[in-house]
């Protein structure tokens, strides 16, 4: 084994299929003001394999995935998701433990061999001394140059306000968004007076999207996902924002700029179980990565309804952006961690 440690990049920040998660564990990098090195991985089929199988490997990884991963190794790796924890775990095995551990979102696997999980309530992971749940995610609005702000204002300048973004998202287990879930929020847009912004991201349904356009018309700018995307522009310049809820990172976005926000709802599939792993056997096992508990989003939903943090589309009432304690929480916990290495 090589123990050597870079001082030219302190921190690997493991990036893995979800954009959403990647952007957190950048965020989290950037507000620790550390030298870092984002490694973008490429997975082979094990990735599949439950994480207790996987253990301390980088078996999950393509050659490509594989090679990225070389000595001398990082006073710190920030990953999050399923893919990349057996990941940073071989890093720190490789580095006889000097590698810090941070690990956002869930892990699936136990919980003790990370030094820091940062989850949100739709996992319900279980309460332990190395694990800080915030009630939204690392995501907030990303820096826009003047010059981009400039092209979208002028794209827009046309556009009667208020200038109401619409952040589409996908169906993700237990909710589903098929068309007819699309038409009933087309038919609440359409009662919203202003222009709407209607924005896709990687995951949209095409068919969706072609849906609003057809219903909605003249009355709206679409903009599937891709190059020309304005979704971060939106953020700065929109008066008001329309979320579905599939995504807490689109929402936490919205909601951190402090502008009204309102959730389209998607249902959840009648059969869909809930539980979490809060306390009991449920807890003893998720704390060893043996089970997990059923992604809770409709929970983590009402929590943001009842702090008054956003509306539900078509009803009344204002809302508050939520303070950020929890983030300078999280980046004190990781800053001794470090000092502790």
């Amino acid at each position: 084994m090589d123990n050597r440690v870079t001082k030219s990049a302190a921190v690997w920040v493991l990036h893995g299929a979800r954009i959403g998660d990647n952007a957190q564990a950048s965020l989290i990098s950037e507000r620790l003001g550390l030298s870092a090195e984002v490694k973008p991985l490429s997975f082979n089929l094990l990735h599949r394999l439950p994480n207790w199988a996987l253990g301390e490997s980088v078996a999950g990884l393509d050659f490509a995935g594989r090679a990225a991963l070389s000595p001398p190794w990082p006073r710190l790796v920030i990953a999050t998701g399923k893919r990349t924890a057996p990941i940073a775990r071989y890093i720190r095995r490789q580095s006889q433990g000097m590698t810090k551990l941070v690990h956002v979102g869930r892990p699936r696997a136990p919980l003790e061999a990370f030094d820091l999980v940062v989850t949100t309530p739709q996992y319900g992971l279980p309460p332990a001394p190395n694990v800080i749940e915030l009630a939204l995610p690392f995501a907030i609005p990303k820096t826009v140059s003047q010059a981009v702000l400039a092209r979208w204002r002028e794209a827009w300048k046309d556009l009667p306000r208020p200038w109401i973004a619409v952040a589409v998202g996908a169906a993700k287990f237990p909710q589903h968004f098929g068309l007819r879930v699309a038409e009933a929020m087309v038919a609440e847009l359409g009662r919203l007076a202003g222009s709407l912004i209607v924005i896709a991201s990687p995951r949209t349904d095409r068919e969706i999207m072609n849906l609003i356009g057809r219903k909605l018309g003249g009355s709206v700018r679409l903009y599937p996902w891709g190059d020309a995307n304005p979704y971060q522009a939106a953020l700065r310049l929109a008066d008001r924002f329309v979320v579905t809820s599939d995504s807490l990172s689109m929402l936490s976005e919205a909601i951190a700029t402090g502008k009204k926000v309102d959730i389209f709802r998607l249902p959840v599939l009648p059969l869909a179980v809930s539980w979490p792993a809060k306390r009991g056997l449920a807890a003893i096992l998720a704390r060893h990565g043996l089970v997990q508990s059923p992604r809770n989003m409709p929970a983590v939903i009402d929590g943001l309804l009842r702090h008054g943090y956003a509306t539900l589309l078509g009803e009344e009432g204002t809302c508050q952006a939520p303070p950020l304690v929890g983030y300078e929480t999280v980046i004190a916990r990781i800053r001794e961690l470090i000092g502790r290495g």
